[in-house]
């Protein structure tokens, strides 16, 4: 089953790669104000339904999300895409957690995958925006964290962003929406391990 979900992703995820320049570049002068009070917002909706599976491994495989059903599958959209992985990959990097998002050298250790969608990519007509000065951003995903060895998820989740500042780009709310998934990953292991000891009895 591992093998399969990788030999699926793998095409995806080497694209990814080929423009993974920026994983080791500051985040915008936007994003280092603005992540404090939007990175740790809780997400719209994350259910565990696997939970104890997150003691199988702390190495991640987050391919960039694919555009849905009624999302144009545009260079911005790939970007933005990107920026989500930083985002996720800045999470961990910040508190110095256990979590790793794998890169083309070491994607064969990977324990989980996550899988995703943009749902939602709402942007003002032209009209809107320079005579009703609308500069609402909406952008919306959705997917699952699935361990690879057994192919069970471990997680669904939700969420949205909505901007209203002409200053910020998808790519910034990308750059949110994958921090807050890094955050609460953290956050729901280390539930898991505080009530690991009373199953123990």
């Amino acid at each position: 089953m591992k093998k399969i979900f990788k030999n699926i992703f793998v095409g995806l995820f080497f694209l990814f790669l080929s423009s993974c320049a920026w994983l080791k570049s500051a985040p915008s002068d936007f994003l280092a104000e603005f992540k404090s009070k939007e990175s740790y917002k809780p997400l719209k909706f994350f259910n565990m339904i696997h939970p104890e599976l997150l003691a199988q491994g702390s190495k991640i495989l987050m391919p960039p999300f694919i555009p849905g059903e009624n999302v144009a599958a545009t260079e911005e959209c790939h970007k933005t895409a990107l920026m989500m992985v930083r985002g996720a990959y800045d999470a961990f990097q910040e508190k110095k957690s256990r979590w790793e998002i794998m890169t083309k050298e070491n994607m064969e250790r990977s324990d989980f995958i996550i899988e995703g969608r943009v749902v939602a990519w709402f942007e003002p007509s032209w009209f809107s925006r320079f005579f009703l000065r609308n500069k609402t951003k909406i952008l919306k995903i959705e997917g699952k964290m699935i361990e690879l060895d057994s192919g069970r998820a471990v997680a669904a989740f939700e969420d949205e962003i909505i901007a209203q500042r002409k200053e910020i780009f998808y790519r910034d709310l990308g750059y949110v929406l994958g921090a807050r998934l890094g955050n609460r990953i953290m956050m729901e292991d280390k539930m898991q391990k505080k009530e690991e000891p009373k199953g123990e009895k």
